[in-house]
Formats: C-alpha cells, structure tokens, sequence
C-alpha cells in the first residue's frame, strides 16, 4: 500500500513538472521567435532521464503557423522543428527551419544571462502553474455541472451515461489555449474505449466542443444531441436555458 502510495505521488510530481515545463518553453518562445510570426506549439515528443534524477531532457516540437502572411502561404506542419534541451541550471535551444521560414537559427549557450533568464522564466511559470492549478478545480466543478445537465435533457434517470464523478484526465492544449476534459463512458452503452471528451476556453471557462475519440459505436448517440439543438457536435456551441 505504501508503495502504490509512493507511486502515485511520484507520478502526479512528474505531471506537474511537466506541465511546468511546457509553461516555461511556452514563454521562451515568446522572447525568441520573431514576434511578427504567431505560431502553434505543437510537443510531438518528451524523452530524457527522468525528472526526478534532474537528468537532461528533450523536447521535440513543431510550430505551426497560425497565421500565415502573404510572403509565406506555402508555409507546412514541417517546416518549422525546434529541439531544446533542459538542465537543471541551462537551457540550450536550437530552432531548424527550411528556406521559406523567416525565423532565424537560434542557439543559446550556457552564460549567467541565460541562467538569469531562466530564474526569471521559473518565477512566471510558478504563478502561472497557480492559476492552471485553480482552473482545474473550477474546471471539475463547471464539467459535473455540465454532465449532469446531459442527463437530465437527454437521458431518462435509468440511463445515466455521463457519470461527474468519473472525470479521467484534464490536458490542456498550450497550442490553442483549450482545456480538454475526458470523461468516462460505460462500454456496454456506447461501444469503444475511447474516452469522450468536452473542451474548454482557457479565458471564460466555456465548453464549446464535444469530441467522441473516434469510437464508431458513440457516433449515432453524439448525432441525437447534436440534433436535439442544444448541443452541436464540432462546432461553437451554446445549451439554451429553458425547460
């Protein structure tokens, strides 16, 4: 039992460094890409020794440009690949990009400006993670407010298949400011394991999108709310209050 403990408390520390360092690199890139540019950060990869060992680690990501300029229509998913590196003193960035890109190489090499700058980084991020922590606790409490209303307008009280107290996972996308909820849903209902999920903005805390995983045998039930009126699958969305 102690050892499950232990297990669990590990893992939820790694979580939420990692999380912390998605923060960190998300403000880095702010001082280091041309701000002309806007762009989404993608992670495609996280690797290294452990968080836990203060061991290197490596971030693979693409940025995607979210607005293309006219110089730059034939811009893709890969023509921007960064590659940082994070010590637990140093942070080492080196940006490869092809011809058509405007963003120049960047490398940055240990110096006491950049440890500095580092630490400074580490102070915002540490607020930041503060307000993310108190949006996730809202964020529960807005998705079982959410759920319960499901039941209520679509479902008789023998057919409950949102359950709020079962919420799996909350991720949030760096690379578009959305929360995402995943939520548990009986097999024998719907058919498939994947989980359904509900999105939310970042700024108000609004759901506006549902999102099945993919599982065929959910399909036919996500197109009775969407046709119910109330909810719409894949778009913005709004519930109407009323009976």
């Amino acid at each position: 039992m102690h050892t499950k403990r232990l297990l669990g408390h590990q893992l939820k520390e790694e979580k939420q460094l990692t999380i912390y360092l998605k923060l960190m690199i998300r403000i880095m890139l702010r001082e280091l890409i041309n701000k002309e540019n806007e762009f989404q950060i993608i992670f495609t990869e996280i690797s290294g020794g452990g968080w836990l060992n203060d061991l290197v680690e490596i971030i693979k990501l693409k940025l995607q440009p979210s607005k293309i300029g006219k110089k730059n229509k034939s811009v893709s998913w890969d023509d921007i690949e960064a590659e940082i590196l994070i010590y637990k003193d140093n942070i080492n960035a080196k940006f490869e990009i092809d011809d058509i890109g405007n963003i120049s190489l960047v490398h940055k090499e240990t110096s006491e400006e950049v440890k500095q700058k580092l630490r400074d980084w580490a102070m915002i991020v540490a607020k930041e993670v503060e307000k993310q922590r108190e949006k996730e606790k809202k964020l529960i409490e807005v998705s079982k407010k959410v759920l319960q209303d499901f039941n209520r307008a679509f479902f008789d009280d023998t057919f409950k298949v949102f359950n709020p107290k079962k919420i799996n996972e909350l991720e949030y996308n760096f690379g578009f400011d959305v929360w995402k909820v995943f939520v548990h849903v009986p097999d024998e209902q719907f058919g498939g394991q994947s989980p359904f999920s509900i999105c939310f903005r970042d700024d108000t805390m609004e759901p506006f999108m549902f999102h099945d995983g993919g599982a065929e045998g959910r399909t036919p039930d996500l197109e009775i709310l969407k046709k119910s009126g109330k909810y719409v699958i894949g778009e913005e969305w709004k519930r109407e209050k009323g009976e």
